[in-house]
């Protein structure tokens, strides 16, 4: 068997990689939120039979930080939070953090997201609002105004390492509590009336989608081809 096999084989599988993580960003291209990812690969060097031959490595899936286009929705239950800063939320006993959201009031006085997530005050309680609030405001420092009133603060942290948060079910939460989160810095990352919306590209999504897919075309058919040849060679040796 021909050892180009084998760097053709890892091409495919890094091609295959590659569409995956390109059709997950393309099918959230429109979720408000939501951060892309890209795929790094890179080539190694091996020797199969005394040769040394040069591979593709399956990539590396590596998010992408930067913030999406802003939206004004001009509605005030629209926040939008920029520099790296995320709102803490609960899901059930676990703790979330989301990257701008719709605030949605209850009428046991809970704040929830359009997720279902229970936000969380700057103490990290459950924030509560009072009973037949009209007007709820959230000003640019995080702080919470019912009527007027100031009645509580989002819970606003930063992280040392945005790689270390997943993402997924509407929120990011922790890869194994790597992520170390802080109070944020910035003392006004509050956009109330506004959205951010995805950073993925749908057009480029689409385009990187295309180029992927005949790249692993492209490998399965040398495999096709190297595979021809050898049937070929061993049946001249049969002769």
């Amino acid at each position: 068997m021909g050892s180009g096999i084998y760097t053709a084989l890892s091409g495919a599988i890094a091609s295959e990689s590659k569409v995956e993580i390109l059709s997950h960003n393309l099918a959230n291209a429109n979720s408000a939120g939501f951060q892309g990812f890209r795929a790094v690969m890179e080539t190694e060097q091996g020797r199969v039979a005394n040769e040394e031959l040069t591979f593709a490595s399956k990539p590396q899936s590596v998010k992408d930080t930067s913030p999406g286009p802003i939206v004004n929705t001009h509605d005030p239950m629209d926040l939008a939070l920029f520099n790296g800063v995320y709102m803490e939320v609960m899901n059930g006993e676990d703790r979330g953090y989301v990257h701008g959201a719709t605030l949605i009031p209850m009428d046991d006085g809970r704040v929830l997201t359009t997720d279902g997530h229970v936000v969380l005050d700057e103490s990290g309680s459950p924030m509560t609002i009072p009973s037949g609030v009209v007007d709820l405001r959230v000003q640019s420092d995080g702080a919470v105004f019912a009527d007027g009133v100031p009645v509580s603060r989002l819970s606003l942290v930063e992280f040392e390492d945005e790689q270390a948060l997943l993402q997924g079910q509407g929120r990011f939460i922790q890869d194994n509590g790597n992520a170390n989160p802080s109070v944020a810095a910035d003392v006004r990352p509050v956009m109330s009336g506004y959205m951010e919306m995805s950073n993925v590209s749908a057009v480029k999504s689409v385009t990187d989608l295309i180029s992927a897919q005949h790249s692993y075309s492209a490998s399965l058919k040398m495999i096709e081809s190297i595979n021809s040849m050898d049937k070929k060679a061993a049946e001249g040796l049969l002769v």
